[in-house]
């Protein structure tokens, strides 16, 4: 949040507005832009996706490189299906009273992990997991 405010100083004003004022706001518009650029072009392909990848794999007891050639590998798919969530869901967030975007960005957090886990969230077959896995 500081390094944004920082970044980003009007965005607060801007999303604290009336819509009506928001439509006539171009250096509010512009900033509303850079927040959903920095978060979709620099924060989540290099900060979000190596880390999701990095701790799936505590549970699926893969090596980190394994994990990272994951990523690689499946960056193009998972990286299109979050921009089809995130870029509308980061404009309504970055957009709305400051106040609700905490519930919309853990409701926009909810679709996304859903389909994420969806996507990238199973486990190894059940009998080679079984085998490797001792039960009691």
């Amino acid at each position: 949040v500081k390094l944004f405010a920082w970044m980003f100083p009007c965005a607060i004003r801007f999303a604290n507005a009336p819509w009506r004022e928001k439509c006539l706001d171009g250096a509010g518009g512009a900033q509303l832009l850079g927040q959903v650029a920095v978060d979709q072009f620099l924060y989540v392909p290099f900060v979000y996706f190596p880390t999701f990848y990095l701790f799936k794999s505590l549970f699926t007891k893969e090596s980190h490189a394994t994990s990272l050639q994951n990523y690689r590998i499946n960056f193009i798919d998972d990286y299109s299906a979050e921009l089809a969530v995130w870029i509308p869901g980061d404009i309504i967030c970055y957009s709305v009273p400051f106040w609700l975007r905490q519930p919309l960005g853990h409701f926009g957090g909810y679709v996304w992990n859903s389909v994420l886990s969806w996507m990238r969230g199973a486990l190894p077959s059940s009998e080679s997991y079984c085998s490797s896995t001792k039960l009691n």
